[in-house]
């Protein structure tokens, strides 16, 4: 391949793991999220979830090795493009 379709295509690798640790991070905010209203937090109401995610602990943390793994990933990838100047290695 040549240099303008390596850059187009590690952009759309990276993109893509970016995608899908946004989404990743989006569904750990929603399964953490404190259920009350501010209204209800300011009166003092005790939280329902006592602090653990809607989804339980194992299923958080699937995510959460998902979202490393993900981000681990990209960093490999650029730093790969950076270190040795040959091309993205899938």
């Amino acid at each position: 391949m040549n240099d303008k379709a390596d850059t187009r295509l590690f952009k759309k690798v990276i993109a893509s793991l970016i995608d899908e640790s946004l989404k990743i991070l989006e569904d750990m905010w929603q399964v953490c999220k404190d259920p009350r209203t501010p209204e209800e937090i300011l009166d003092g109401k005790a939280n329902s979830t006592n602090g653990i995610p809607t989804c339980g602990w194992s299923e958080f943390m699937e995510k959460h090795h998902l979202l490393r793994h993900y981000l681990d990933r990209t960093k490999r990838f650029c730093d790969d493009s950076i270190d040795n100047g040959k091309g993205l290695r899938l």
